[in-house]
């Protein structure tokens, strides 16, 4: 990664957070853009359903013109992701909601 993303990611991790979900939830948002090229509103959109981390498939459904496309996950990515959906699931319980790997 660049620098500026390291730094970017740095930056989410130093974020103040009233239930210590807030800096993890911006890391992995940006982290996930940065390594699959995502649209931010792509990222922010989806739901837990939508990702296969057996398969390293996420599911982008009616992205750009009402279309919807596959994009791979590198075994890193699928590690991250199930670090932060593990995090998530800590913290909220049953109450997950539809952020970010929703549980």
């Amino acid at each position: 990664m660049t620098r500026y993303i390291e730094a970017l990611l740095k930056a989410a991790l130093a974020l103040p957070s009233a239930n210590g979900l807030r800096r993890w939830t911006y890391h992995y948002l940006f982290e996930l853009i940065a390594v699959t090229g995502m649209r931010l509103s792509e990222a922010i959109g989806f739901e837990r359903a939508d990702v296969d981390l057996e398969e390293g498939v996420l599911t982008v459904r009616e992205s750009r013109f009402g279309k919807s496309r596959l994009v791979p996950l590198h075994p890193t990515t699928r590690a991250a992701l199930r670090r932060y959906a593990d995090r998530r699931a800590a913290h909220l319980g049953s109450r997950c909601g539809c952020a970010l790997l929703r549980g």
